[in-house]
């Protein structure tokens, strides 16, 4: 068996593990014991035709917020949360980060990606032209 096929193959035993139904000190300690952390309190990769948000709603957690596979908070049946970052794992609720009404990007706010404060983004198709938006 070679490196990769042992990366899925513990990757599909994690995903396991958690469709078995945990809560969320057993779905850190679960994927913690399958990979190593990175700067959350777990990691989890994701990339497969599996993933944990669809693992965990199989598992009966509910969602919190989704905006994508890879970016979401949920709930265990306990009422304790986790938020789902690009393969980090948090406890608790994250806030998600705001899109930007004019592009539907995440930015950490709309005056950082337009600039309707101070400086324009002058790759900004609607306000690049510093303009009053």
């Amino acid at each position: 068996m070679s490196l990769l096929d042992d990366f899925w193959t513990n990757y599909e035993a994690c995903l396991d593990e958690v469709l078995a139904g945990v809560t969320v000190e057993e779905l850190i300690r679960t994927c913690n014991e399958h990979f190593d952390k990175s700067v959350g309190d777990a990691f989890f990769p994701g990339g497969g035709d599996r993933d944990m948000l669809g693992t965990l709603m199989e598992s009966g957690w509910s969602m919190v917020w989704c905006k994508a596979e890879y970016y979401f908070s949920a709930r265990d049946r306990e009422g304790n949360t986790i938020s789902y970052v690009e393969g980090d794992i948090y406890r608790g609720t994250q806030r998600p980060i705001p899109e930007c009404s004019c592009h539907r990007e995440q930015v950490d706010s709309h005056e950082l990606c337009c600039g309707h404060d101070d400086g324009r983004n002058p790759d900004c198709t609607i306000h690049g032209d510093g303009g009053n938006g």
